[in-house]
């Protein structure tokens, strides 16, 4: 969309000197957290809900790397607030018709179910994409780690290759000169 105004939140060094080295103004940044570390991706939570609710921002999207497997990493998107709520008004019925959910009792009220729920569900979110993003970096290291292993290997198998050839061509040559003199002393 044109003439939207976009804030950029990043997590983890790469992804700040990333944007950094090309001039893009980072709001938030959010570095030096340990892998896995729920807490941490819940101080992150908090600080985009704190922005969201204030008013700050009309969105949060997080872009992240999914994990397909140990070569394939795809960018995902996932927009955590507000939350869509058109999927979540139907359901479908048996026949596959799409109907109305009734409305129902709530104990305790829905406010106090969304304001318990809400929280959960962006800490959540936030902590997935940090394991998605940690474990397709990995995948990615190991399978240039493989191709490194595998370029090494060929690479010595093609070196091994050129030391017998020349040290196969210095004894023929030494075999060569001794029995050139061997037949010089007969003469």
């Amino acid at each position: 969309d044109q003439g939207l105004e976009v804030a950029l939140a990043t997590i983890g060094r790469k992804g700040r000197d990333f944007f950094k080295r090309r001039g893009v103004t980072i709001a938030m940044e959010y570095t030096g957290l340990p892998e896995g570390n729920a807490a941490k991706s819940a101080e992150v939570a908090r600080a985009f809900m704190h922005a969201f609710t204030s008013g700050e921002y009309d969105r949060v999207i997080l872009l992240f790397s999914e994990f397909r497997s140990a070569i394939s990493q795809k960018p995902a998107f996932q927009q955590v607030l507000p939350i869509d709520t058109g999927a979540a008004a139907t359901a479908a019925s048996d026949d596959g018709a799409a109907r109305s959910l009734v409305d129902m009792i709530y104990e305790p009220s829905r406010e106090a179910l969304l304001e318990r729920l809400l929280p959960m569900y962006v800490e959540v979110s936030v902590f997935r994409a940090m394991l998605e993003s940690n474990a397709s970096e990995h995948g990615a290291r190991m399978s240039a780690m493989d191709s490194a292993t595998n370029n090494a290997k060929k690479m010595i198998g093609s070196l091994t290759l050129q030391y017998n050839r020349a040290r196969q061509a210095a004894i023929t040559k030494e075999l060569m000169e001794i029995i050139g003199g061997a037949e010089a002393i007969k003469d």
